[in-house]
């Protein structure tokens, strides 16, 4: 997904710097995807190191403390989803699933519209994540947080920036839900965004990992091999994985095998 550029001169360099107690904010994961462009397999139940892609998301966001909740949004491969949070050792604790009745035919908007509804009451701002997004770094979340909080009055939208291009996470104020749920079926979130330039934030992230997501096998080998070769394993202990370099920088062969 490609953003509207904001407003150069509002960045995370201008925002107030006298923080007003922690609000809540509510991390709400995408996983409700038909995946087509993956020829198959649902995106977010792709192993990753020893776990589904999914699992990884959820792991690394429970682990920041600055986030008060999390809940992710199902759609296709509802069960497995499920599977994957709960069945398998440990469960996860403090994460909530809610299902995407309109998962196939409502595209992205439907399921944002799904979890806002759900995680309004639970955040006072609403981070979305991809579900096909294991590589993004908890400090962009931090910076992203911490850019909403001391802002003076607090923007509608916060957009993480790494070297002039928009990525994900996002962050909603919750001030604009009843807008976004009233959305169009047919429109986008960028219809939203796109409304409050003025008041949207731009941080500048050391991340490029918030430009990568995995739509297609090829993307898929690249995760693996970016998993491999530049990032290390987290452990129970919850080491964080190091994100020097995008998806993309990994070259794949000419004709790679697609892991199963």
């Amino acid at each position: 997904m490609r953003w509207r550029q904001s407003n150069p001169r509002t960045t995370c360099d201008s925002v107030a710097t006298d923080a007003a107690p922690p609000p809540r904010v509510a991390a709400v994961v995408l996983a409700a995807g038909m995946s087509r462009r993956m020829l198959g397999p649902a995106k977010c139940l792709l192993p990753l190191g020893g776990k589904p892609i999914i699992r990884h998301i959820v792991e690394r966001l429970i682990r920041v403390s600055e986030l008060s909740s999390c809940l992710v949004v199902t759609g296709h491969n509802r069960s497995g989803v499920n599977v994957a949070l709960f069945c398998d050792d440990p469960p996860l604790l403090n994460v909530q699933l809610v299902h995407n009745r309109d998962y196939e035919a409502g595209e992205m908007l439907s399921s944002v519209q799904t979890g806002l509804r759900a995680a309004r009451d639970s955040g006072d701002a609403m981070m979305i994540f991809l579900g096909d997004q294991p590589t993004f770094g908890p400090e962009t979340v931090r910076a992203l947080i911490r850019a909403w909080c001391n802002a003076t009055p607090r923007p509608r939208v916060i957009l993480p920036v790494y070297r002039g291009k928009h990525g994900h996470p996002i962050l909603l104020d919750a001030a604009g839900i009843d807008e976004i749920l009233a959305l169009p079926a047919g429109a986008t979130l960028k219809d939203y965004t796109s409304r409050y330039v003025r008041q949207t934030i731009d941080v500048p992230v050391n991340d490029a990992t918030i430009l990568d997501d995995i739509d297609t096998p090829q993307d898929y080998d690249r995760a693996v091999r970016w998993w491999r070769e530049l990032g290390k394993i987290h452990d129970a202990a919850g080491a964080e994985l190091q994100t020097p370099a995008p998806l993309s920088s990994i070259k794949l062969q000419e004709h790679p095998p697609c892991p199963s």
